[in-house]
C-alpha cells in the first residue's frame, strides 16, 4: 500500500525514475482519503505532461492489478490515465483512464494480467486537461495498492548525497552530516566505511541493511588546519552500486582560525555583502541583523575605505525594535600586545523627523565577562568619523583559562521609532599602538610599530 504518509519521495526508485517535471510537480497534501496525506497534482499552472512513476515492480510474485482512490477539487472533464511499461521504461502503454472526477474520493482498479508478467515493470500516472484548456482542477491520489516491488538478488545500495560541502568551519569546532544509505535489493552487508583524510571522521557505521531499509552513518569535519581540504568517504559493501561495489562520496570544507593572533588586524567588510568569517549577528538580540552594503538610505552613500566598497550598518526602517541589534567581532588574543588599541570609523546622523535619535554602545569582552558601555555614540555628524579605544584594560593576559576565547568587541545599536537614523561602521582595526610617553631618543631599536594610517 502506498498511502503517502511518509514523504512520498521515498516511494520512487533512486535509479532515475520519479518526477518528470514538464509543468507543476506532484506534491504531498493533507487532503487525504485515509490517514494524514495524499499525493496532489495542482491544476493551476496550465496544461502540462507531469507524470508520477512507481518504483520498479515485479508482476511475477503477487496480485497483477493496481487500485487507488482519487478525486478532484471540482467536477469537470480533467482526466487521469494509468500507463504501464514492461521493458524498464523503454515503451509505454495506456492501461486505462479515469474521466470526469468528482469532488469526493472514489475507488478505481485496473487489471494488469494481460501484460507480460515480468519483473521489469513500471507504472505511471498522468493527469491532464482537455486539449485547448489552460487550467484544470487540482487532483488527489491516495491509498494505492500495487504489485510487489522488484527485489534484486543482491543488495543495491544508494546514498542520500553525491558529495558533501561543509563550508567554513572554525578550527576546533565540529560540523556533522548524516548520510542515509538505502538498500533496494537483498540483504546487504557493509564491510567498512572509511575516510582518506583525518580531518573527516566517520562514525555510527551500520553492519547490514535489510531490503528496502535505510541506515544512517555520520561524517564529522573537525578542522585542525586553516584553509580548504578535501577527502573521500569510501563505502565498501557486498552489493552493487551501478557496476562498482565501492561507493565513494567526495567531501570538502574550509578550516578557519576564528581567534585573531596576528596584528595589526583589519576588517573593512569588503566581503561582497556577506558578514565576515568569524563575525556574528547575535541571534538573541532584537531579531534584526546588521547589513553589509555599499549605501544606506539614511546613512552614508559610500564606504570609508575606498568610496566604492562595503560597510556594516543597521537599517533604521521598520520594524523598530526596542532591543539592541548586535554585531560581535571575531575573538582576538591581544595578550602579547603592549598597548593594544581599537579604532573604527562610524557614521551616525539623524537626518530628519522628530523621533529621538538612535545611538550605539560599544562593549568589550575581556576574556571572562562583557565590560559594558565602554564607548557610546549618538547623533554626531553626517560624515565618517573616527573612534579610538585603548584596550589595555581588556587584555586577556594572565587569564589563562579564558585566553583561547580572546577579546571581542560588541556593537549594540538602538533604533529610533522612525527611519531617519541608520548607524554604520567601517575599517575596524586592532593593533599595538605607539606609546608616546615611553619613546626614547635616540631610539634603542630600529623596530617600527604598525599603526593604521588615517584616511
Amino acid at each position: 500500500m502506498v498511502d503517502f504518509e511518509a514523504d512520498h519521495a521515498t516511494w520512487f526508485t533512486p535509479g532515475g525514475y520519479g518526477f518528470t517535471l514538464h509543468g507543476a510537480s506532484w506534491t504531498r497534501s493533507s487532503t487525504e482519503h485515509w490517514g494524514d496525506y495524499a499525493a496532489l497534482k495542482s491544476g493551476s499552472t496550465g496544461k502540462d505532461t507531469t507524470y508520477l512513476y512507481t518504483a520498479r515492480l515485479d508482476l511475477t510474485s503477487g496480485p497483477s492489478q493496481v487500485s487507488f482512490y482519487s478525486k478532484g477539487t471540482s467536477s469537470g472533464d480533467d482526466s487521469l490515465e494509468v500507463l504501464i511499461s514492461t521493458d524498464l521504461g523503454a515503451t509505454w502503454t495506456r492501461v486505462g483512464v479515469v474521466d470526469n472526477h468528482r469532488t469526493t474520493f472514489e475507488y478505481f482498479s485496473f487489471d494488469l494480467s494481460s501484460y507480460p508478467q515480468n519483473d521489469s515493470t513500471f507504472l505511471a500516472f498522468h493527469y491532464f486537461y482537455p486539449t485547448g484548456s489552460t487550467s484544470g482542477s487540482s487532483f488527489y491520489l491516495d491509498d494505492m495498492a500495487l504489485p510487489p516491488k522488484y527485489i534484486a538478488s543482491t543488495g543495491v545500495l544508494y546514498a542520500s548525497v553525491d558529495s558533501v560541502d561543509y563550508g567554513t568551519v572554525n578550527i576546533g569546532d565540529t560540523s556533522s552530516v548524516n548520510i542515509d544509505l538505502t538498500n533496494t535489493g537483498a540483504l546487504l552487508t557493509i564491510n567498512s566505511i572509511t575516510s582518506d583524510n583525518p580531518e573527516f571522521v566517520v562514525s555510527n557505521v551500520p553492519t547490514t541493511i535489510g531490503t528496502f531499509q535505510t541506515e544512517t552513518f555520520t561524517v564529522e569535519y573537525i578542522p585542525t588546519i586553516e584553509g580548504p581540504v578535501t577527502g573521500n568517504i569510501t563505502i565498501d559493501h557486498d552489493g552493487v552500486n551501478g557496476s562498482d561495489a565501492l561507493l565513494v562520496i567526495p567531501v570538502q570544507g574550509v578550516g578557519f582560525q576564528a581567534t585573531v593572533t596576528t596584528f595589526p588586524y583589519f576588517e573593512d567588510f569588503e566581503n561582497s555583502g556577506i558578514i565576515p568569517d568569524g563575525w556574528l549577528n547575535d541571534p538573541n538580540d532584537s531579531g534584526k541583523d546588521w547589513k553589509f552594503e555599499q549605501s544606506a538610505g539614511h546613512g552614508p552613500n559610500a564606504d570609508h575605505t575606498t568610496g566604492s566598497g562595503y560597510f556594516a550598518y543597521v537599517d533604521d526602517s521598520s520594524p523598530n525594535p526596542t532591543d539592541a541589534t548586535i554585531l560581535i567581532s571575531r575573538p582576538m588574543d591581544i595578550s602579547t600586545l603592549v598597548n593594544p588599541e581599537l579604532t573604527f570609523w562610524y557614521w551616525s546622523f539623524n537626518d530628519g523627523g522628530t523621533a529621538t535619535p538612535g545611538y550605539m554602545l560599544v562593549d568589550i569582552y575581556d576574556g571572562t565577562t562583557w565590560q559594558m558601555n565602554v564607548d557610546s555614540i549618538g547623533n554626531v555628524a553626517e560624515q565618517w568619523k573616527k573612534e579610538t579605544i585603548n584596550l589595555t584594560a581588556y587584555k586577556s593576559i594572565n587569564l589563562t583559562a579564558y585566553k583561547s576565547t580572546g577579546t571581542k568587541v560588541r556593537f549594540r545599536v538602538f533604533e529610533t521609532t522612525s527611519f531617519y537614523h541608520d548607524i554604520s561602521i567601517d575599517d575596524f582595526a586592532v593593533y599595538d599602538a605607539i606609546n608616546w610617553a615611553n619613546l626614547q631618543w635616540p631610539p634603542s631599536t630600529t623596530t617600527q610599530e604598525n599603526v593604521p594610517t588615517e584616511a
